[in-house]
């Protein structure tokens, strides 16, 4: 790798917003009004009440839905909203779908799936674990840097550094252009009420960036996450250059800008909660769950796997069909399918995805694979096992707990707002899979091993 790469200095963008102080929050709402930002949880309560769809003539005219019900509605409703502007600027052109600027977080379906997936390998675990220890060295030398002083500004001298200097290595670009980040960032996400002229400026100064960052790798390759962008392909066509830039853009000002914040967050709410800060003193092997969203690992588990989810599907289709079936194998048949879904979901699950946020992880998938043996036993052992569906409560009982697997269990997940990806799902994850089980082990007759 070089040491610098020639390129232009870059300022952050000063030139002024071009809107006034906001009038009305439900008529005329501003975003980077400073008064949102101070008072924005007040805001959106008092608009709750009055109007809970805003609207502004500012930025071509913008809508805020600030109910749950709405923002969930709105972000699963992809025939009527697209994605391909997720910043609302002063800038009126929209990129083209579905691909959009930025991609996958400008990416409209069903192009977003595969484009976030894309994503997934070089920020997998075994991807990700090793850069720990460096990690953890950069926040001790931040920490120590601050010397003894009685008050420090934790986000300037800390958050902002961290994800900075991490994107940085990833992506391969040079460490002394952290400032320069820092100003992309301010461009992109905070700049957003200057005029038009200005934004596409401050934009052409980062494309113009990275084409020299591309570039560069192109003359001198190496390991890094820009290299294997310009390697990937999708649908067995190489990534073409604005997806390679756009995707780019996405980890180096975004991937910024989200950590730095969500850093800062967690700070300022530890400085205000101590019995939170207490408790985390207290009980150290609650960071990695404190950390982690227990529903993020199902969303990426559910995109890395696909469409192990079809299958699965049509294993428990066959270990139902086989219930109803008179076959003198049918009970067989449907614990041998029992068999696989269990070792998929102790494996699959819970000791490659669910390890990284909880230490008990490969306790459970031990459990789940015994009790995949213990089905594989009962298929083949000989005796008199037997399913049996008859007009009896026991039959209904292990029914409905099928049809709540199967069926309700995805559904009730998709009405809180999770989506058919970033919830449990039947075959792959284990709740609804035991629930299944459970249905089918109570239709069981006969002598099964558990």
């Amino acid at each position: 790798m070089t040491d610098t790469v020639p390129h232009e200095p870059h300022q952050p963008s000063q030139q002024p917003g071009i809107y006034g102080p906001v009038t009305d929050w439900a008529t005329d709402f501003d975003h980077a009004d400073p008064e949102y930002n101070a008072h924005v949880h007040e805001i959106w309560a008092d608009l709750r009440g009055s109007c809970p769809v805003a609207h502004t003539d500012r930025y071509n005219g913008a809508w805020l839905p600030v109910t749950h019900a709405d923002v969930t509605a709105i972000a699963y409703d992809t025939e009527h909203f697209t994605s391909r502007s997720v910043v609302v600027n002063t800038n009126e052109v929209l990129a083209q779908a579905p691909i959009g600027g930025a991609p996958p977080i400008t990416s409209d379906p069903p192009f977003h799936q595969h484009a976030r997936r894309l994503l997934l390998p070089p920020f997998a675990p075994k991807q990700i674990d090793p850069w720990e220890d460096d990690v953890r060295t950069l926040c001790h030398e931040l920490i120590d840097s601050m010397g003894d002083a009685d008050v420090v500004d934790a986000a300037l001298q800390y958050a902002q550094h961290i994800p900075v200097n991490v994107i940085a290595r990833m992506l391969g670009f040079p460490l002394e252009d952290a400032d320069m980040f820092r100003g992309f960032v301010h461009d992109v996400i905070e700049a957003v009420n200057v005029a038009p002229g200005a934004r596409l400026s401050a934009f052409e100064k980062l494309d113009r960036y990275i084409d020299v960052q591309v570039q560069d790798h192109i003359d001198n390759p190496r390991d890094d996450l820009t290299t294997y962008l310009m390697n990937a392909t999708i649908f067995d066509q190489p990534l073409s250059i604005e997806h390679v830039r756009g995707s780019i853009v996405l980890l180096l000002v975004a991937g910024i800008d989200t950590t730095w914040s969500a850093i800062g967050a967690s700070i300022f709410h530890l400085a205000g909660n101590a019995p939170d800060l207490e408790r985390l003193n207290r009980e150290p092997e609650l960071w990695p769950t404190a950390i982690e969203e227990f529903l993020r690992v199902f969303h990426d588990y559910n995109l890395a796997i696909w469409p192990a989810q079809v299958f699965a599907y049509a294993l428990g289709l066959v270990a139902l069909v086989a219930a109803f079936s008179r076959r003198d194998d049918a009970p067989r048949i449907a614990f041998a399918a029992l068999a696989v879904l269990w070792a998929f979901v102790g494996i699959g699950y819970h000791l490659v995805f669910f390890a990284r946020i909880n230490p008990l992880a490969p306790v459970f998938a031990g459990f789940f694979v015994v009790q995949a043996s213990l089905s594989v036993a009962s298929a083949i052992r000989p005796g008199d096992l037997g399913l049996r569906i008859g007009w009896n409560f026991r039959s209904v009982a292990g029914l409905l707990c099928i049809l709540y697997a199967v069926v309700i269990y995805p559904i009730l997940g998709i009405r809180a707002g999770h989506g058919g990806m970033a919830g449990p799902m039947f075959g792959v994850a284990p709740c609804p899979t035991t629930i299944f089980a459970l249905g089918i082990l109570i239709l069981a007759r006969g002598r099964w091993v558990l």
